[in-house]
């Protein structure tokens, strides 16, 4: 998924930057609105404009989609649910 301009070029990365996760009216807000989120949802980036926004942004920046965690276990969660029933993890004793 490239950003390109209306006749094909793509967009420099700083473009993309400034450009992605913003509203798409060309009359209303420039930014999508601060919005409290609750820390009891149990995925609290779903659904929330300021983290759809983001991930929109980092997922143009390189080239698919993002994923964004709440939190690290939620991130160490969801990478150890991509493994089988009984993976074998190598890793330092020490980080």
């Amino acid at each position: 998924m490239t950003m390109n301009t209306g006749n094909g070029t793509p967009l420099h990365p700083e473009t993309v930057v400034i450009s992605s996760g913003r509203p798409g009216a060309a009359d209303g807000p420039l930014n999508v609105p601060v919005t409290p989120a609750s820390a009891l949802q149990p995925d609290g980036t779903s659904g929330h404009a300021p983290w759809q926004a983001l991930k929109e942004a980092l997922g143009a920046l390189e080239g698919g989609r993002a994923l964004m965690l709440a939190s690290g276990m939620t991130a160490a969660a969801a990478a150890m649910r991509l493994f089988g029933d009984a993976p074998v993890i190598v890793a330092p004793e020490v980080a």
